[in-house]
């Protein structure tokens, strides 16, 4: 896995052995931020679920302000680490302009974070499967108005998401049980219709 564009382009990230990490796919993170365009510069990122940064770490490549990453598996906090000094380096950045959190994001209070213009949101399939509503409601409660959310999800998982919630973009795949797909999402003040069944 590596970084697919911005400064750091091309460093590889580390990652543990085994079955412990589902990590994004390359060419989805490369659509996400084709998607978000220059809309990354200069912003604050929130990454949730950060695994081990490609989320994240890619913003900071490609010209994010800094940003948090909150993983609560402290088997993957290391990794994180290693590679958020890696990717700072070679993007001639402070890595002290990122903080990395191991702990659960349903435990977090947003009131303790300075409001993040964008919001990732990676988590476990099978967790996401069988919480769906609790993870929909986190993006929610942290994610300000007009703030851009991706959330990457199991391509054959449709959702009801809150009104407030503009779709702009649906990438990757389109079926299979645990293929990939991410929606970026808007937060607007009131709108008037949901993503139904996306």
């Amino acid at each position: 896995m590596r970084i697919s564009g911005g400064r750091a382009r091309g460093i590889r990230l580390s990652c543990p052995k085994g079955r412990i990490l589902r990590p994004t796919t390359d060419a989805l993170r490369e659509a996400v931020f084709s998607a978000i365009g220059p809309a990354v510069v200069g912003v604050n990122f929130l990454d949730l679920c950060a695994g081990i940064g490609s989320y994240g770490l890619e913003a900071v490549s490609r010209g994010a302000n800094g940003g948090v990453f909150v993983e609560k598996n402290s088997r993957l906090c290391p990794y994180l680490r290693e590679n958020l000094q890696k990717v700072s380096k070679s993007a001639g950045v402070n890595p002290k302009s990122c903080q990395i959190l191991c702990g659960d994001i349903f435990k977090l209070d947003p009131e303790l974070f300075s409001p993040a213009g964008l919001i990732f949101l990676d988590p476990p399939y099978e967790q996401f499967r069988t919480n769906t509503s609790a993870f929909v409601d986190v993006l929610f409660r942290f994610l300000p108005v007009d703030g851009l959310g991706v959330l990457e999800l199991p391509a054959d998982i449709s959702l009801q998401l809150p009104n407030e919630f503009v779709c702009g973009h649906i990438l990757g795949k389109t079926i299979g049980k645990n293929s990939p797909k991410a929606l970026i999402l808007r937060r607007r003040a009131c709108v008037s219709s949901s993503c139904a069944a996306i």
